[in-house]
């Protein structure tokens, strides 16, 4: 009869602790993402002071100032989401460089692609 009992106290508890680890990694990934936001916003900030650029003149910026919204839903990484990335940062650096970025319409991604990146980094970094 105990042994019946504690087996049985043993999956209930089992399910409760996988229940306690899902919040846990649930709140994992949030200080993850928030961690991440106050890094690109950071990198964002020092790209453009460094091109002479007041980062409080920039209206893109002004979303920063927000408080942060919902974290997003879960999902996946494709294995190859940093070369896409790069990629994706390299056409839009190329891109915006064509023509003038005006720094009251940018998007905070535009303006990462033009004052954060160089050529020659991401050469360095998608090998190529």
């Amino acid at each position: 009869m105990l042994r019946r009992i504690s087996r049985v106290l043993l999956r209930r508890l089992d399910r409760v602790a996988s229940v306690v680890n899902g919040w846990r990694a649930a709140r994992d990934r949030q200080e993850a993402h928030r961690r991440s936001r106050e890094l690109f916003v950071g990198l964002l900030m020092g790209g453009l002071c460094d091109h002479g650029i007041d980062p409080a003149t920039v209206p893109a910026m002004r979303r920063f100032d927000e408080p942060e919204p919902a974290p997003p839903p879960i999902s996946l990484r494709p294995p190859n989401a940093r070369a896409r990335f790069f990629a994706e940062i390299a056409q839009l650096r190329r891109r915006c460089l064509q023509r003038p970025v005006d720094l009251a319409r940018a998007t905070p991604m535009e303006l990462f692609a033009v004052y954060c990146f160089d050529d020659a980094l991401i050469a360095r970094v998608t090998g190529g």
